[in-house]
C-alpha cells in the first residue's frame, strides 16, 4: 500500500501471485504452463476493469486464480494428512494445554 489509502495495486498483485508461483517447486513445468494458460487472462481482464484493490479484494482475486486454488488444497491435504507444520503446531499445543492444565491443578490442590 504505497499510498497509505488502504488499497492494492496490480502491480502487488502480479508480484505476489510471481512470488507465490515461484516458491512452488514441486511443480512440474507442465503444470506451471497450465496454471499460466489459466490464469494470465483471467488476471489481464480484471486489471483492464480496476486500478486498485482493497485487501478483502486481493483474497479474493488471488484465490480465484487457479494458483490459489491448488495452493488452497494443497494447504488443506497438509493439514488433513497430520504431516507437516500443522501435525507440529498441534502437538504443541496439546502440550502447552497439558502443561496449563496440571499447573491449574497443581495451584488448585
Amino acid at each position: 500500500d504505497a499510498n497509505l489509502d488502504g488499497t492494492l495495486s496490480f502491480f502487488d498483485l502480479k508480484f505476489f501471485y510471481g512470488s507465490i508461483l515461484q516458491r512452488c517447486h514441486r511443480l512440474s513445468e507442465e503444470r506451471v504452463a497450465s496454471i499460466l494458460s489459466k490464469d494470465v487472462p483471467y488476471l489481464l481482464s480484471l486489471e483492464a476493469q480496476s486500478e486498485d484493490l482493497r485487501f478483502i479484494e486481493f483474497c479474493r482475486v488471488f484465490n480465484s486464480t487457479q494458483l490459489g486454488a491448488d495452493l488452497l488444497s494443497a494447504q488443506l491435504a497438509e493439514f488433513e494428512s497430520r504431516a507437516g507444520a500443522f501435525q507440529l503446531i498441534r502437538k504443541v499445543s496439546d502440550r502447552m494445554a497439558m502443561k496449563l492444565c496440571i499447573g491449574i491443578l497443581t495451584l488448585l490442590a
